[in-house]
């Protein structure tokens, strides 16, 4: 589950570096 969290963050924080919080809650 964390090695999910770890592939997607990099990627989805690059479109939304303003909000790597909230989107990386929305991906669980």
């Amino acid at each position: 589950m964390r090695r999910k969290s770890k592939e997607r963050g990099p990627q989805r924080q690059a479109i939304r570096p303003g909000a790597p919080t909230p989107v990386s809650q929305e991906a669980f």
